[in-house]
């Protein structure tokens, strides 16, 4: 009975490393390491991802009344004092009427547990806002902007985008370039794309393959199938006019 037991352990082992030896033949090495790649990169992109929470004063006619917003922000920049936040002017659009909040949730915290964050600098035309928040309030990542500036997409390449829709935690998507496109809303070419986006997911990333930034999701377009983002040029202009002391180099 035990020989008998033997020879079927001996049996299935070898099927199974038969089979795994035809699995390795059906699925080409670059295809594996696609999928690590992919992995790798999902995995960094959620952790340089924030949630925005905005939330205006409303007075005058409805004193003590407020208007919540959410967005998504992508953390690009860290000094002694401060991680620097990228996101879109129309999640954080100061108000003139009364005074606007704004708090960060990092990636994995608890949606009760927000961080107090500051407004110094946005562009309406370029629908852009830098926040910075404390540094020692968080453990996060930083993004490259810098290796995928003054390079061109190419069409077809794969890209990221990561935001929260609805305040969920991080939703990753992918999808491919497209083109460079001019668009309504704003006076500069824009990047399109087909990685979905959903409400709340302005001001998200979109990053390249390696986890590099190429863009900031901004607007969407359902009859077309495609989302649209600015693309680094406008984002280092943006952040030049900002005259914060941020590395160019």
């Amino acid at each position: 009975m035990k020989k008998l037991l033997l020879l079927v352990v001996v049996a299935l082992s070898a099927l199974t490393l038969s089979a795994c030896n035809v699995l390795e033949q059906l699925i080409p090495q670059d295809t594996v390491d696609l999928q690590e790649t992919m992995m790798s990169t999902r995995n960094f992109l959620v952790t340089t991802n924030v949630g925005l929470y905005v939330e205006d004063e409303r007075q005058g006619l409805l004193p003590g009344r407020s208007d919540s917003r959410l967005g998504s922000g992508v953390v690009f920049h860290e000094d002694d004092e401060y991680y620097y936040v990228l996101s879109s002017y129309h999640v954080i659009e100061p108000t003139h009427s009364g005074e606007s909040t704004y708090e960060v949730k990092p990636y994995g915290e608890d949606p009760e547990n927000t961080i107090p964050s500051e407004l110094i600098f946005y562009c309406e035309a370029s629908d852009l806002a830098l926040l910075r928040f404390d540094s020692t309030s968080a453990d996060m990542n930083v993004i490259d902007i810098h290796t995928r500036y003054g390079e061109s997409l190419r069409r077809g390449e794969l890209i990221f985008a990561v935001g929260n829709p609805s305040g969920i935690d991080s939703v990753v998507t992918f999808g491919e370039y497209i083109r460079r496109v001019t668009i309504d809303r704003v006076e500069f070419p824009v990047i399109a794309h087909n990685a979905q986006i959903y409400p709340g997911n302005s001001g998200g990333l979109l990053a390249d393959l390696h986890g590099n930034l190429i863009g900031i999701n901004n607007w969407s377009s359902q009859s077309l199938d495609q989302n649209y983002a600015v693309g680094l040029d406008e984002i280092h202009e943006f952040l030049e006019a900002s005259e914060h002391p941020f590395n160019f180099e």
